[in-house]
């Protein structure tokens, strides 16, 4: 019985802290939404939250392009979305406190 308690504790704590630490975007699902003033008509600097990666994994199939997998990029992804009612050019930046991810470290699709 003892054995048996001691490896169901074991299995409840592993998967509390595997999933403790995980982003809330980890998944598309849960992709964290980018708020554009005036219903998407808006210009100007719009932010996301800000999220620490490190526990950050991948989902069974997402696809990254074949230079994230050659330089390495395709072990973590957070997921982020917005919505534009009309066609516009958009630029999309990372940045982040410190400089602990250099810049060809990350990738976009």
């Amino acid at each position: 019985m003892k054995k048996k308690l001691y490896i169901f504790n074991l299995i409840f704590f592993l998967t509390c802290s595997v999933y403790a630490t995980e982003p809330t975007n980890n998944l598309c699902a849960n992709a964290d939404q980018i708020a554009i003033d005036d219903d998407g008509f808006a210009t100007g600097v719009f932010e996301s939250t800000h999220i620490n990666i490190t526990d950050a994994t991948t989902e069974l199939g997402e696809y990254f392009h074949s230079v994230q997998f050659s330089a390495g990029t395709d072990k973590k992804s957070i997921w982020y979305s917005f919505y534009l009612p009309t066609a516009r050019a958009v630029r999309v930046r990372l940045t982040q406190d410190g400089e602990d991810i250099a810049e060809n470290a990350a990738g976009f699709t």
